[in-house]
């Protein structure tokens, strides 16, 4: 899963997302401190922003991240595995909501 800023301009410069990572990272890890059926992990994904382009800057100007979301899930039956993405997703949603608060 790929997350980044809708005004794209956001999302620039390169490695720009990786505080957003970061203290997405620090807020998951005291939302459920015990729960560990799931491991989420990030990364950033370089891109070239196109519609910056379309918008005047030059190629230098419009190269930025997307942060991109990993999510390992254990589970023996379909339905655990269910019950255990259930809570991993409710977690990333708080860690989202709080770090937004802090990050925009």
């Amino acid at each position: 899963m790929s997350i980044f800023f809708r005004d794209l301009l956001r999302n620039t410069p390169l490695r720009r997302l990786a505080g957003l990572g970061s203290a997405l990272e620090m807020e998951m890890k005291t939302i459920d401190p015990w729960f560990q059926d799931a491991l989420w992990s990030w990364s950033l994904w370089p891109h070239g922003f196109a519609a910056l382009r379309d918008e005047g800057l030059r190629s230098s100007e419009i190269l930025g991240d997307t942060l991109c979301l990993h999510l390992w899930a254990w589970g023996d039956t379909a339905e655990e595995v269910n019950l255990v993405f259930k809570q991993a997703f409710e977690n990333l949603r708080k860690g989202l909501e709080s770090v937004a608060a802090k990050f925009s």
